[in-house]
């Protein structure tokens, strides 16, 4: 079993209902988990929901536009209207932070 830590995690992508893909620079690793569980547990975090198949890892985001997040590995996640607002507040306060 391979192991992510949360700061090398760069997005988590729900492959089917309770079957997620963990990607990083170094790689990834499929798991059997539900994306709404992973979503709790990383509640607080830099780990974000966007949309209803990602999470995010903020510090990995490369661009973001209207619609879209680009990520560092050039992904581009899209950003559904139910979790714009959420994702809009968790950019702003890990911008403010990183000011500091």
């Amino acid at each position: 079993m391979e192991i992510f830590y949360h700061e090398e995690i760069e997005y988590i992508e729900s492959e089917k209902n309770e079957n997620v893909r963990i990607c990083s620079r170094r790689g990834s690793g499929e798991f059997y988990v539900r994306l709404n569980d992973l979503e709790h547990e990383f509640k607080g975090s830099l780990l974000v929901r966007v949309h209803a198949s990602f999470i995010i890892n903020l510090e990995k985001i490369r661009s973001v536009r209207k619609d879209t997040i680009t990520m560092e590995s050039g992904k581009e996640i899209p950003v559904t209207r139910k979790y714009k607002d959420q994702f809009n507040r968790a950019f702003q306060n890990y911008c403010l932070e990183m000011r500091r």
